[in-house]
């Protein structure tokens, strides 16, 4: 074992979480720290470069791969490490080993944070943890380590799952080996080690923290876990529900081919949508766009169904046979359900009519991909095929709900969820977040936000929101969180707050409230705040 990970044992046998200072003989003494860093290569841990990234200002640096967006606040001087765990070859000749990048920023706070990743990882994402509220954990001062989960993507993002230790190193292994692993080099750099470890993701990388909470409790001090991928595989059986749905009552096209988008035209949608802001927007008090009372929710599409012929003022009996069995989910033979379905939020009822972030079909391929066959489903077929996947069992995260030891030494959870999420239900999180209060009787360390109008861990205007303050304050501080404020991205005009979910009907505080009693536009800690410490 390299010396680098035998001090990580050392390291945390010896002072935790404590942030005491480290041995002299540890710390790194050369004029030039962080190329020092690169001199530490050893048999399990090689690093390939240590350099200093000189600071950015704002809009300069690409926070997200995927939408383009750039890192709104300016970014502080910081050294970046970036290297490899255990590589080898595989029989086919791929290299493999878990990937890492560290940031070790100028004004360090004394904290490291887990940034999660994205997807089935394979890209070693920049270690900067942008966050729901447009800020930037690096800019905070935290020290941020990223991984590409074991594996490099080569064409197939699933070609890995043939190599045994890759599929473990994605599964559960890369998280904390490079946690451990930042938490030393951290205190080599700075001298002393991070007084608190955090985790914050999304859907993958919200998946990585619930695995981190259930399986190595002593890791983290705190955990954001959003729009968690918590059981991906069910969630793929309830995406295709959906498309068999409404692929049946879909017209064909002069070539025979299916046109999927045309099971509900525009008109449909809107009409779809109108109905259901009708039904279910003001029951928290407040006609402002949302559904914030999604159990109280009780919409049937039935209600639109035409007494006679099809008009633009209502839908066919099919089409309301189709959106009960999509937002219902899939039932296998005995008429159980088997996985999640979705909830009537406004956000995936044609508010975009023609957008991917939505149940309804919109003609844009999902992340999941088409079904097995496009009019027939076996559910218990699938399930069967689900149950039987391993690897379905080593990420699934929804079943796990003693975190007895996490929560006793003080760790906590905060979830959120989009409620117009169309990949991951939010109806998981909230089943999760319920099953895992009951199972914690009389421990209060955990919260669940939902974000209305929000679709997978952003989009849909509602997605500015500073979740990791009130983590860390309630950590530190013992400050327990209420509502969280929440932007317009459009505008970034505070205009509500995210109520938690009550703890014990499991059901949400109607703890939205205008501008004019929220914080300040900017949503950011002042002389308060804790960040900066």
């Amino acid at each position: 074992m390299s010396r680098i990970l035998t001090t990580v044992l050392a390291l945390a046998m010896a002072i935790g979480a404590t942030g005491q200072s480290v041995p002299r003989s540890t710390v790194l003494s050369s004029p030039d720290r962080c190329g020092a860093l690169a001199s530490l290569d050893e048999q399990d841990a090689e690093i390939a470069s240590a350099r200093m990234i000189p600071p950015a200002p704002p809009g300069t640096v690409l926070a997200n791969r995927f939408t383009g967006a750039t890192v709104q606040v300016p970014l502080p001087g910081y050294c970046r490490v970036q290297g490899i765990v255990d590589p080898r070859k595989a029989a086919d000749g791929t290299t493999y080993g878990i990937g890492f990048a560290l940031a070790l920023p100028d004004n360090w706070n004394g904290r490291l944070l887990y940034q999660g990743g994205s997807g089935f990882n394979g890209i070693l994402n920049e270690p900067l943890a942008a966050e729901p509220s447009g800020q930037s954990a690096l800019a905070r001062g935290f020290a941020v380590i990223s991984t590409d989960g074991g594996h490099q993507q080569r064409g197939n993002p699933l070609a890995f799952l043939d190599d045994q230790q890759a599929a473990l190193d994605f599964a559960f292994n890369a998280v904390p080996t490079v946690t451990r692993l930042g938490k030393e080099l951290a205190a080599r750099f700075y001298g002393r080690a991070p007084h608190h470890t955090y985790s914050a993701g999304c859907s993958t990388g919200g998946r990585e923290g619930m695995l981190a909470a259930e399986r190595y409790p002593l890791l983290f001090d705190g955990v954001v876990a959003g729009s968690p991928a918590m059981k991906v595989w069910h969630s793929q059986l309830a995406a295709w529900n959906a498309q068999v749905a409404f692929n049946r009552i879909a017209p064909k096209g002069a070539d025979g081919k299916l046109l999927p988008r045309e099971a509900f035209s525009p008109s449909d949608q809107r009409l779809l949508h109108a109905a259901v802001a009708a039904k279910c927007d003001a029951l928290d008090g407040l006609a402002d766009g949302f559904v914030n009372d999604l159990a109280g929710c009780r919409f049937d599409p039935g209600a639109l169904q035409c007494r006679g012929g099809k008009t633009a003022s209502c839908l066919s009996e099919e089409q309301v046979a189709a959106l009960r069995t999509a937002f219902g989910g899939p039932r296998d033979s005995q008429g159980n359900v088997v996985a999640s379905g979705f909830p009537y939020d406004l956000g995936l009822l044609g508010e975009h009519v023609g957008n991917a972030a939505s149940v309804l079909p919109s003609g844009v391929p999902t992340q999941f991909g088409p079904p097995p066959g496009a009019l027939d489903l076996s559910v218990d077929k699938e399930i069967e095929r689900i149950r039987g996947n391993p690897m379905a069992m080593l990420t699934d995260t929804s079943r796990w709900t003693d975190l007895g030891t996490f929560y006793r030494r003080g760790g906590k959870i905060l979830f959120y969820h989009g409620a117009s999420d169309p990949w991951f239900s939010v109806l998981d999180t909230i089943d999760y977040y319920e099953r895992l209060t009951a199972a914690n009787p009389g421990i209060d360390a955990s919260r669940l936000y939902v974000v209305p109008g929000m679709a997978h861990c952003g989009g849909g205007g509602t997605e500015l929101f500073d979740i990791l303050t009130p983590l860390v304050d309630w950590v530190e501080r013992g400050a327990v969180p209420e509502a969280i404020d929440l932007a317009q991205a459009q505008t970034n005009d505070r205009r509500h707050r995210l109520g938690r979910r009550d703890r014990a009907r499991g059901r949400r505080q109607r703890g939205r409230e205008h501008a004019d009693r929220c914080r300040s536009s900017s949503g950011m800690p002042g002389k308060e705040g804790s960040l900066t410490d």
